[in-house]
């Protein structure tokens, strides 16, 4: 029961609150290492019909160990509303996750391990974000010589705002807010460029990108933009926008955004790969070093005609790019 259980709360968790990523950095101990190779961490959902809480866990996802499905560490959020949404590793390795119930939008994950070396999640902490909600994407980049904690909040400083949304600049070490960046378009004069509703984020030196996805609660708005923003002052400074080639006209809804850099692939061209959802796109929009400026937004794969659906996340190496594909609703 236990195992049926787990994988009733996991399906539910894949389609609409987590991911699951690798397990925390195993021990000096070989054997651990093998041990653990099978072994995630996941967000789970709870669901009242099984009498569960929203959770992080570790799991065995090794569909020929026979504890298959076992929950192995497990630490519940019963003061939750709505669970925990994506995870992510810092560089230094520690464990953080962003959230979709505004009293934890943002949160770190305490994962230690026992006396046999196994990794346990001893608990979880809710940051202070100064008031965003609805953690979405999070990013670790230099400015300057100081790495700072990038968090995309589609929620902003309120999701009762039509036109919410914000990013938090956060200390990489302490945790602590520097700023919240926050340009909300209803308040704009004229044509000031601003953020709503900010999902995918990635950067390339002093410029950073963020999508503009939809509203938290769906069916309230929809975005149809890039937000560049300049690093060196924490402002945004420019809108791109990808029109809808649909033709009801309806926003593209860009959800997930790579900056592509030299970093990643050696000699690479920088530019940025969006993926619409609205659209089934992946576009690509070239960035010219020298003078810091954005080309005009090309189609560059259509999940819709290839029969691959909607794009979702990107993945790769020096070599190869992937991008996963969903049908929504399915």
């Amino acid at each position: 029961m236990l195992k049926s259980k787990f994988l009733i709360r996991l399906a539910a968790t894949l389609a609409a609150a987590g991911i699951v990523t690798a397990c925390a950095p195993a021990s000096d101990d070989d054997d651990s290492e093998v041990r653990e190779e099978s072994q995630a961490m996941v967000l789970l959902r709870g669901l009242p019909t099984l009498d569960t809480h929203h959770s992080v866990a570790i799991v065995e996802l090794d569909p020929e160990a026979d504890n298959f499905g076992d929950i192995l560490s497990e630490y519940e959020l019963p003061d939750l509303d709505e669970p925990l949404h994506h995870l992510y590793y810092s560089p230094m390795g520690r464990l953080y996750a962003t959230g979709l119930d505004p009293k934890c939008s943002l949160a770190e994950i305490d994962l230690e391990r026992d006396a046999s070396g196994a990794p346990v999640i001893q608990g979880v902490e809710c940051l202070n974000t100064d008031g965003q909600q609805v953690g979405e994407d999070i990013m670790w980049h230099q400015v300057n010589g100081t790495e700072y904690m990038f968090v995309t909040f589609m929620g902003g400083t309120g999701i009762e705002q039509a036109d919410c949304g914000s990013v938090g600049v956060f200390d990489a070490q302490t945790n602590a807010v520097i700023k919240v960046i926050e340009a909300r378009q209803n308040q704009s004069t004229g044509n000031e460029p601003f953020i709503m509703y900010p999902h995918g984020i990635s950067a390339y030196g002093d410029r950073m990108v963020v999508t503009s996805t939809s509203h938290p609660e769906l069916g309230k708005g929809v975005g149809n933009s890039i937000t560049v923003i300049d690093l060196n002052s924490f402002e945004p400074i420019e809108n791109i926008v990808l029109e809808s080639v649909q033709p009801d006209g309806s926003p593209s809804a860009p959800v997930e955004v790579l900056f592509v850099r030299p970093s990643i692939v050696p000699d690479a061209e920088p530019a940025l790969l969006v993926n619409t959802l609205q659209g089934s796109e992946t576009r690509r929009i070239a960035y010219d070093e020298k003078t810091k400026t954005f080309g005009t937004p090309e189609v560059l794969y259509d999940g819709a005609s290839n029969g691959t659906g909607v794009p979702l996340e990107f993945y790769g190496n020096e070599t190869e790019l992937f991008i996963s594909h969903g049908l929504p609703g399915l």
